[in-house]
């Protein structure tokens, strides 16, 4: 199948490239230019691609042609400014990005007629924030506070529309909804697990904004499988979908720490990073509902929240401290997930 990427050099997008061409898919991509020390330039991603089209994302004359000359029977909506306190500096950027971005890319995906299927991707922090542990299912109210989580749902609204008055009513056009993903190669500013890992390379202890917030952890291979699952099942896959764990462990971002402490070396830990008047809120409690991508698609997590997280310090330990190949460890955790993930599969029907 021929599958269309916006945002396909980033993190997500960098782990999902490598997954959906292990899996036969053809891939063309739609970006900025990777970030020099980024995961897609560091394990050399390129060559997984037909074509690769460095513009902006609400540049619809070249992403309407780049899509075009793909004939992309799906594409992928990544491309996004994804990260919380950056909204709070650039708002106007986040919108623009989030917000207009969503919108370019459907109306060019609505001029062409191979695309069967877009899959849009928003975030768990589209949901209005909650004091309590409930978990929100795709019903749940949607309303952010910050302008990145604003933005988000703000493209909700834009899908729904296009859903509504689009000019192709029968395109399938899925969003996905997904907690914290983890993976190792991640360099993006803020991201906790880069920040722990960074810290420890340098053997420096970590410092931990929040620690005692809730969210859900999982690794990036399975949140690739759950968008591969949505293209499988296309024809039925309908309306958002939660894409988070399904174990009912709770993990603080404290807890998250110490497994990755515990994973890099004997002794390793971190320290709390007091928050200042002035540092921009976020949501205490994030946990998801997966009822529905289980029940109407049939997938679940291989990974459990701990296990995303260990693998997630052995990547950056075995190439940032040790000099493995970064592709090479990416390589051998998609092996091992699928070694998993075939097991998982024995045991159900062995049950």
């Amino acid at each position: 199948m021929k599958i269309f990427i916006t945002g396909h050099n980033g993190f997500i997008g960098s782990w999902m490239s490598l997954a959906l061409s292990n899996a036969g898919h053809k891939l063309w991509g739609y970006a900025r230019a990777p970030h020099p020390v980024g995961l897609f330039a560091q394990a050399h991603l390129e060559d997984l691609y037909e074509a690769e089209t460095v513009a902006d994302i609400n540049d619809k004359q070249k992403l309407t042609r780049a899509l075009a000359d793909s004939r992309a029977d799906v594409v992928i909506h990544l491309a996004a400014q994804a990260l919380v306190r950056y909204g709070y500096e650039h708002p106007y950027e986040t919108y623009a990005t989030n917000v207009l971005g969503t919108q370019t890319v459907l109306e060019a995906v609505s001029e062409q007629k191979t695309v069967r299927q877009a899959i849009i991707t928003t975030t768990d922090k589209v949901y209005l924030p909650s004091q309590s542990l409930t978990r929100h299912k795709e019903t749940s109210k949607l309303g952010g506070a910050d302008p990145y989580s604003v933005s988000k749902t703000a493209a909700e609204l834009v899908v729904l529309s296009f859903r509504t008055h689009g000019m192709r009513p029968r395109l399938n056009v899925v969003v996905t909804r997904c907690g914290n993903v983890v993976g190792g190669g991640d360099t993006a500013q803020d991201r906790l697990m880069f920040d722990i890992a960074h810290s420890l390379a340098r053997k420096k202890r970590p410092k931990i904004r929040n620690p005692q917030h809730v969210r859900v952890w999982q690794h990036a291979l399975d949140v690739s499988r759950a968008y591969m699952r949505i293209i499988e099942k296309r024809k039925s896959a309908k309306g958002a979908y939660n894409i988070a764990p399904s174990d009912r462990v709770v993990f603080t971002v404290g807890d998250a720490a110490d497994v990755v402490c515990d994973a890099w070396s004997l002794g390793a830990s971190w320290s709390h990073k007091r928050s200042s008047k002035h540092t921009a809120p976020e949501s205490p409690h994030i946990r998801l509902d997966t009822t529905k991508i289980h029940r109407e698609l049939g997938w679940s997590n291989v990974l459990s929240q701990r296990e995303s997280l260990i693998w997630t310090a052995n990547w950056y330990r075995d190439v940032w401290r040790d000099g493995k190949d970064a592709r090479g460890a990416m390589e051998q955790q998609q092996d091992m997930h699928q070694e998993q993930m075939k097991a998982a599969s024995e045991d159900l029907l062995i049950a």
